[in-house]
């Protein structure tokens, strides 16, 4: 296997604070077009063809500095195992905006930070002291609090954005692992081929013949989605994973904006008390962070 001959990394915090939250807003664009679809395309039909879309974008950006210098990849094994996590996440993710707001379905998505920073030493073999430990564990309560048990009807649904959260604070590992051999032009464009293929396997449960207006807003959607991916990918370039990922919680506020002029949407209480410990607990991680450099 072919390796490259130097370490891609670059420490620049600020840039990979500032790529993470532009694409954090690219995504939650993304999101609110696919929620106005999601009862009436199925998840991996609308994944297929906005990765189509995505591709063709890769591979006419890329084209003129030459296909095979922009888009070789070093580690298929590690990319493949980094598109099945997006798949894994797409799907969870896709299916909750058909059941909730979107504003608590990015609220719930925040404990990806908690995941991320809890798995970072095992995969990153970054340290995390107990002080970090313990806002980990103060955050799930966060979540806890989000989903109501003992203070009402368990809210189910907000289980499909968790376990989005999840899959992506795995990714994300991956991701800054895989950033000191692959160009973020590569991760991207492996990423969206897997996810491509990925949604069409889904082609046996049924496909539905989409409208020229829903054929207009996926091919948008996939112009965010690639957007997304690619600032997301290239922030962990610039910076470790535990210190740039609470600036996510950024996307709250355009979510519940969007949310609020599109559907009317107002979080609960429980949403908004929840989200608010997790984005403290997040924010605190990101401070411990500062003061161990």
């Amino acid at each position: 296997m072919n390796t490259p001959s130097a370490d891609r990394r670059i420490h620049a915090p600020g840039r990979g604070i500032f790529y993470l939250i532009a694409g954090s807003a690219a995504f939650v664009i993304n999101d609110s077009i696919v929620k106005t679809m999601t009862d009436s395309l199925p998840v991996g039909q609308m994944m297929s063809i906005r990765g189509v879309v995505s591709l063709l974008i890769i591979l006419a950006i890329c084209a003129p500095r030459g296909l095979k210098s922009q888009l070789k990849i070093y580690n298929w094994k590690a990319q493949i195992s980094r598109g099945i996590l997006v798949i894994c996440a797409a799907y969870s993710f896709m299916t909750g905006l058909a059941y909730l707001p979107i504003g608590d379905l990015i609220a719930a998505g925040f404990v990806g930070p908690l995941f991320l920073t809890a798995l970072a030493p095992i995969f990153l073999a970054e340290r995390v002291g107990w002080r970090r430990w313990t806002a980990v564990c103060v955050g799930f309560v966060g979540m806890l609090i989000m989903m109501r048990p003992g203070g009402g009807i368990l809210n189910w649904a907000l289980m499909f954005p968790m376990a989005a959260a999840m899959f992506g604070a795995i990714r994300d590992i991956m991701t800054r692992r895989m950033s000191a051999m692959e160009s973020s032009t590569a991760t991207l464009f492996a990423t969206t081929l897997i996810v491509t293929l990925g949604g069409l396997l889904s082609l046996p449960v049924g496909w539905q013949m989409p409208t020229w207006e829903q054929t207009a807003l996926l091919v948008i959607s996939g112009v965010f989605v690639c957007l997304g991916q690619f600032l997301t990918i290239d922030a962990f370039r610039y910076a470790e994973a535990a210190a740039i990922s609470p600036f996510k919680y950024v996307s709250l506020v355009w979510a519940v904006a969007i949310g609020f002029v599109f559907w009317g949407d107002i979080p609960t209480l429980n949403t908004i008390a929840g989200a608010t410990l997790i984005i403290v607990c997040g924010l605190y991680i990101l401070r411990r962070e500062r003061v161990r450099r």
